[in-house]
């Protein structure tokens, strides 16, 4: 499926703060799975075929995870499709406070992280995933 990110938004069919329901009736399929990604999480992380989605009180979409096969555009570059280095210097030149994380980069000028757990040993490769995030996500990480 193809996404077109809109910053601190979402995309321009999925949108920050959705509920579950919300988001399966924009997509029009049910979730694949349900799952803790980490013990302390106080909500259910949802799996769809190219995406997962972070939730927050009371129940709203924080974030979106989108994967391969999904094409998720930014700035007309398929963030997914271009190798690291390219996705780098998109978002260098939009932001100069990019914080790196070892696996990735974090823009929170544009509210997308990108996760390249092979970036710094291969920067030709491509991104395996793109993060959409509202403001606040990464709380006192980055300030």
């Amino acid at each position: 499926m193809n996404y077109e990110i809109l910053p601190y938004e979402g995309t321009t069919t999925l949108k920050l703060g959705m509920s579950s329901r919300e988001i399966q009736e924009v997509i029009g399929c049910e979730l694949k799975r349900k799952f803790k990604k980490f013990e302390d999480d106080k909500y259910d992380t949802e799996r769809y075929e190219d995406f997962f989605v972070y939730y927050k009180d009371p129940g709203a979409c924080e974030a979106f995870e989108f994967f391969h096969p999904a094409k998720v555009f930014f700035m007309q570059k398929d963030l997914l499709d271009i190798p690291f280095e390219e996705a780098k210097a998109l978002f260098v030149a939009l932001d100069n406070d990019i914080k790196y994380n070892g696996v990735g980069l974090i823009s929170l000028k544009c509210g997308i992280a990108i996760y390249a757990p092979d970036a710094a040993e291969n920067p030709e490769k491509k991104s395996e995933g793109v993060l959409v995030f509202e403001k606040g996500y990464y709380g006192e990480l980055y300030k």
